[in-house]
């Protein structure tokens, strides 16, 4: 009969020893914009392992401190001619944007992805109520957003990642995004596996959460420049942030779902069996 202390290595072996490496993910995301004011809306995020992830908090940080900034708000940083902290007044829209550039600079050379959907709300609109019936049944094309961008990260990582999602939190969107995140353990083994946590968080608190907020906006600001539905002025601050440089760790992972991108979406959705 086997001793206690060889069936307990043996315990051990096969839960840990023998495992392979597993990848552990924090990723943070923002929504931008309603959809019942708004013609696009987006949700968009960051990822980081945990050592990356360190240093892009101490980072930010940093940049928040140097600029007697209490917490990073995108919406407030986009009023260029009103003041952002005591240090930083009323400037032109060339002198915001370099204020932002650091910020910017602080996402793509310390995290590793940057991901989200953007949606032109009148394509998701004029979805067959049987298409909306397959992602869930909601009238507000962010759920699509949210259910493209979790599949997303969960391909992008691979199976053997097990990834935390931390949401901005919005009485909104909490329950929804929790309904998604259960619906797509329960369907998607692989989701099961992957996924490990779903929280919600004051972005004043986060560093993280802060650099959603912007990456989440700007998508949303380019996607109605692409949309032509209006230009906007911090286009430039939007290609920095994308732009390729040699310090760049992060990799981008953005799609945009135009009107007839939507449409033809919801169309092959309602014809497909399930």
């Amino acid at each position: 009969m086997p001793s206690s202390e060889s069936q307990s290595w043996k315990w051990l072996e096969s839960h840990f020893i023998r495992k392979p490496f597993m990848a552990f993910i924090h990723s943070f995301f923002d929504e931008s914009g309603k959809f019942k004011d708004k013609r696009v809306i987006s949700f968009a995020g960051v990822c980081g392992s945990g050592t990356r992830l360190e240093q892009f908090n101490d980072k930010w940080t940093h940049l928040l401190r140097q600029n007697q900034m209490e917490y990073f708000h995108m919406q407030k940083a986009l009023r260029y001619n009103a003041p952002l902290s005591p240090k930083i007044r009323k400037q032109t829209i060339n002198e915001r944007i370099e204020v932002l550039k650091p910020f910017a600079s602080c996402i793509a050379e310390n995290l590793n992805l940057g991901i989200g959907m953007v949606v032109e709300v009148e394509g998701y609109a004029n979805w067959s109520r049987e298409a909306k019936r397959k992602v869930g049944g909601s009238n507000d094309p962010a759920y699509v957003a949210v259910i493209r961008t979790m599949m997303e990260i969960k391909d992008y990582f691979g199976a053997d990642s097990r990834i935390s999602i931390t949401c901005d939190h919005d009485n909104y969107t909490a329950w929804n995004i929790l309904e998604i995140y259960k619906r797509l353990k329960h369907l998607d083994p692989k989701a099961r596996e992957s996924f490990i946590a779903l929280t919600f968080a004051d972005d004043k608190h986060s560093p993280a959460l802060q650099a959603a907020d912007m990456v989440s906006s700007l998508l949303r600001l380019e996607a109605t420049r692409l949309a032509r539905i209006h230009p906007y002025d911090f286009l430039p601050l939007y290609e920095y942030l994308r732009k390729e440089r040699d310090t760049s760790a992060i990799e981008w992972k953005i799609t945009f779902g135009d009107k007839k991108k939507m449409l033809r979406t919801g169309s092959n959705l309602a014809r497909r069996r399930e």
